[in-house]
């Protein structure tokens, strides 16, 4: 039992950090490269960049465990979640964050 719980607390800070990853690298490229030429070029290459290296480590957590996946999954939304309330949401308009 307590093997379970350290595993799937694993999971969950595994899951925290890819959504550090991918949302906190979204945050960074559009804080970034709208100042850069050619930004759609920055963003595309981030987005796969971003997609890839996620859905390479997602796989590798369902090809594991699928419960664990499950709890990866529920710790990258999170992530997300906390970095939006966090970091806000910039309102059309003004660009300021709120």
């Amino acid at each position: 039992m307590k093997i379970e719980i350290f595993y799937f607390g694993l999971a969950l800070v595994w899951g925290l950090a890819l959504g550090l990853f991918y949302f906190g690298g979204l945050w960074w490229t559009l804080r970034i490269f709208t100042k850069k030429a050619r930004p759609g070029f920055w963003f595309g290459l981030s987005f796969l960049i971003r997609s890839f290296v996620v859905m390479l480590f997602f796989w590798i957590t369902v090809e594991k465990d699928i419960a664990a996946f499950f709890i990866t999954f529920a710790g990258f939304f999170l992530m997300r979640f906390f970095l939006t309330h966090k970091l806000g949401v910039v309102q059309k308009g003004n660009g300021h964050a709120h």
